[in-house]
């Protein structure tokens, strides 16, 4: 999420900026987990987070964080599909 939304949705870089946006969007459900610096930390920290996340198949990473890559690119792709069935209707 952080990864899509600060690309394509001009979110902020800083992982408690971030969060601070998050909590203004309605949802309709509260967040579990909520989106806090400490539960995001691990993800806005890693050096390949630089690249553009629309790009994510270009991106290389070392072994130790293949999977975790992995698990991006899932969120990414579902998380792109659901903003653009949002636009669309």
């Amino acid at each position: 999420m952080y990864w899509y939304l600060r690309w394509a949705c001009n979110f902020p870089v800083k992982g408690s900026d971030f969060c601070e946006r998050i909590a203004t969007l309605p949802f309709t459900k509260p967040l579990n987990p909520e989106c806090c610096y400490e539960n995001i930390r691990k993800f806005v920290t890693l050096s390949f987070m630089a690249q553009d996340a629309r790009q994510l198949d270009a991106v290389k990473v070392s072994r130790g964080y293949e999977s975790t890559l992995a698990e991006c690119k899932v969120v990414v792709h579902a998380l792109a599909q659901e903003l653009e069935k949002m636009q669309n209707s």
